[in-house]
């Protein structure tokens, strides 16, 4: 271990290694392992102004410009298919009426449609539970 003190020189020297570092690292493919800047060579001190310039990959676009390349890149075709009626004049089925009809109007229906579907066990077991907690039995 040295016991130098360091001077503000010294300091710029590091602090100039370290951004040729980062900078270089930058540049290289992404996913290999790299030296760290203590180990770097000094190649001088003066630095590489490529280095720092031009680090943004795309310059900002217009709103513009980037509906542009959007549209650009979908496709052409539309997905989904259209079922064309046997008569065109014909009206809507009853279970199409189901779909647009409001959720709140159809709730109450399907309670009922689930009640009528209990055997007779499933009755007498909800019926003998509705009772024990009204405490009558």
């Amino acid at each position: 271990m040295t016991e130098k003190i360091l001077t503000e020189e010294d300091y710029q020297r590091i602090e100039e290694k370290r951004l040729a570092w980062l900078m270089q690292n930058k540049q290289q493919k992404k996913g290999k392992r790299q030296a760290s800047p203590d180990r770097a060579e000094d190649h001088g001190d003066i630095l590489n102004p490529s280095n720092i310039e031009h680090i943004n990959k795309h310059k900002k676009q217009s709103k513009e410009e980037r509906l542009e390349s959007i549209k650009k890149g979908r496709p052409d075709k539309k997905y989904g298919i259209k079922r064309a009626k046997m008569d065109p004049h014909a009206s809507s089925t009853n279970s199409d009426k189901r779909k647009n009809k409001p959720f709140m109007m159809v709730v109450h229906k399907r309670g009922i449609k689930e009640r009528s579907k209990k055997s007779f066990a499933e009755k007498q077991r909800d019926l003998k539970k509705k009772l024990l907690r009204a405490g009558r039995f």
